[in-house]
């Protein structure tokens, strides 16, 4: 095996830095995809709904034979991994909550930017129709 040269070596640390530039826009695409895929309103209502299906299933009573009361470490396992799965919960809910509020607001903003060009444009279309222009009404004219 001989030493590489620098130009080998230039060119494997050039491969290496594009392959890591490819991973990065590959996982910023995927991001954007999710994010645009929780945005729909068919996606959070098949969530809901499963998430509805599995709580149902996971936490649903049924008429169970006399058992002793749990104790010690079984009643500490329990309390715990119900409070592990409810802090995960609350943290993911709120996550969610407050990117379907960000989406929200956005989109209102969009669409108060857009009303604003529409009124603006048919108020100018308007005045040039009645023959008051801007330099008229500002006393120029």
């Amino acid at each position: 095996m001989h030493t590489p040269t620098s130009t080998e070596i230039l060119a494997a640390e050039a491969r290496l830095a594009q392959s890591k530039r490819h991973a990065r826009e590959s996982l910023g695409r995927a991001r954007v995809a999710f994010r645009a895929t929780l945005a729909r309103p068919s996606t959070v209502a098949i969530a809901l709904g499963a998430a509805g299906i599995v709580g149902f299933w996971f936490f649903r009573r049924t008429a169970q034979p006399k058992m002793q009361a749990p104790t010690g470490a079984k009643l500490a396992v329990g309390a715990s991994a119900a409070l592990l799965v409810k802090s995960y919960g609350k943290r993911y809910a709120m996550k969610a909550f407050r990117f379907f509020l960000q989406q929200f607001r956005v989109a209102s903003q969009e669409r108060a930017a857009q009303d604003g060009f529409e009124r603006a444009h048919a108020t100018a279309a308007q005045s040039s129709r009645n023959g008051s222009g801007h330099d008229q009404r500002m006393g120029a004219g």
